[in-house]
């Protein structure tokens, strides 16, 4: 399920009880505590996006809709968004606007000739400088510095990095001041490396050099990273996570210990079953050994979208059955859920229109509730401009 269908469903649900559902739901597909640091490759913004073309510019405008002899029709401005690009596929500026039309904020960006950005600038509503970023890099395009600048110019923080032979991040040493520019935080970490670039420890060292906490990181021999562990500066064991996959590197289980100052140890596990084209079938979450709840994957469309999957209790009672639709560009389209029963829960429907580039132009969402009310409370239109 992409974002687009979660978030915008989030937005326009009105009560606390399908709200606190969903949010559970997210929070356990996310469900994370310790960054990889795996060096990501590098993206333009035209990717980060997913913008199709030479984008230029794209003014995005959020309204308020109402019904109109059986049509939905925009009503009032809810926001609006200027964002620019350079021919490079990265953004230069971004404007957001409020529903009256005045500016809330604006960003500005620059690149070097190697397309990093150099100076990251933000501005308050009144065009007064809200705090400026600036970054160098060395020849080989690693970041080696990152200073961000207050309001009024004073130095907030400011982050250099050293970097070894294959320019992976060695050294990092980051020092933060207070509104009266005195001393806030300062600490400095450590990073090492197998023979295979693969980060296998992280420390982090206090001030006056004292160990603040380390982290520790072990692979199969595949690559895929299987053990996590963050240990406290008294070499206790504060959160780690454990991975296994299969001959096919898909992952089969994870499970998270975690420890909140000196409680107990608790412990996550998440178990998981694939089908021969590597769709994922199964899922099966519990706490502390105990079953919480179990989702079946149970049909996947030709391009391995999910299409329906069935959600069960942690006495392995169905719950509910969820069904998904996409467009022909992969695009979630359509999220309905009906109870074990057989009983109609809501249907979440996002409606787009491209242009002939194949980016979307115009986003309705539609909500329909259990006893059938449809909810259509906003639209969002583009207008993209490209370079030639």
């Amino acid at each position: 399920m992409t974002h687009v269908g979660v978030w915008g469903l989030l937005r326009i649900l009105k009560t606390r009880k399908m709200k606190k559902i969903l949010l559970g739901f997210i929070a356990i597909l996310s469900l994370t505590f310790i960054s990889c640091y795996k060096k990501k490759a590098k993206e333009t913004d035209w990717e980060k996006f997913n913008l199709r073309g030479k984008v230029k510019s794209i003014t995005s405008t959020e309204y308020k809709t109402v019904e109109k002899f059986g049509e939905v029709q925009r009503d009032s401005l809810i926001s609006k968004e200027i964002s620019k690009y350079n021919d490079k596929g990265n953004v230069t500026e971004i404007a957001s606007y409020d529903s009256d039309g005045s500016i809330k904020q604006k960003q500005t960006k620059k690149y070097n000739d190697k397309e990093n950005v150099i100076e990251h600038v933000r501005y308050k509503s009144d065009g007064a400088l809200d705090c400026k970023e600036t970054y160098r890099y060395n020849k080989k395009g690693s970041l080696i510095e990152h200073v961000r600048y207050k309001s009024g110019g004073e130095l907030d923080c400011k982050e250099t990095y050293s970097h070894n032979k294959k320019e992976n991040k060695k050294e990092k040493k980051h020092i933060r001041y207070a509104s009266d520019g005195s001393l806030y935080v300062k600490y400095s970490e450590i990073y090492k490396y197998d023979k295979k670039a693969n980060l296998i420890e992280l420390i982090r060292y206090k001030s006056g050099g004292a160990l603040y906490w380390k982290e520790t990181y072990r692979y199969n021999k595949k690559g895929s990273l299987i053990e996590q562990a963050r240990y406290d500066s008294n070499g206790s064991i504060q959160q780690k996570q454990t991975k296994k996959y299969d001959d096919k590197e898909n992952l089969i289980s994870k499970t998270d210990y975690s420890r909140i100052r000196n409680s107990k140890i608790k412990k996550q596990k998440t178990i998981y079953k694939y089908d021969g084209k590597g769709n994922k079938l199964e899922r099966v979450f519990y706490m502390s050994d105990k079953p919480l709840r179990r989702e079946f994957n149970k049909n996947f469309d030709d391009k391995g979208n999910l299409t329906e999957k069935d959600n069960f209790d942690i006495y392995w009672c169905l719950e509910w059955k969820d069904t998904y639709k996409y467009n022909e560009k992969g695009i979630l389209i359509e999220w309905a859920r009906i109870d074990s029963d057989g009983n109609f829960h809501f249907k979440y429907t996002l409606n787009y229109v491209y242009d002939s580039k194949g980016n979307w132009i115009k986003k309705s969402p539609f909500y329909m509730d259990h006893n059938g009310f449809v909810k259509k409370t906003e639209m969002t239109k583009r207008k993209i401009e490209y370079h030639d």
